[in-house]
């Protein structure tokens, strides 16, 4: 079954220089990592960031190599926790 109203976003920012990424109109919470594609991994340091907004985001220490942004929506319970 389809999962509904998931979003993924993925970008490859161009090399060196920090950036944003406009969140604007996307709500909710985000998980970000740095993907790999040479390894085909994500950075272990993942975060959360709030959508909503525009986020700034700090570059990779390796500008010389190509990495891509991953931002995954958080899904929110809509499940009763158990008393």
């Amino acid at each position: 079954m389809p999962r509904r109203h998931r979003r993924t976003v993925c970008r490859l920012p161009a090399r060196g220089g920090d950036f944003a990424i406009d969140l604007s109109n996307a709500a909710g919470d985000y998980n970000l990592a740095w993907y790999n594609p040479r390894t085909g991994e994500a950075e272990l340091s993942a975060q959360t960031v709030s959508g909503d907004a525009i986020i700034s985001i700090k570059a990779m220490d390796e500008p010389e190599e190509d990495w891509a942004i991953v931002l995954r929506r958080i899904q929110q319970s809509t499940t009763p926790p158990n008393p």
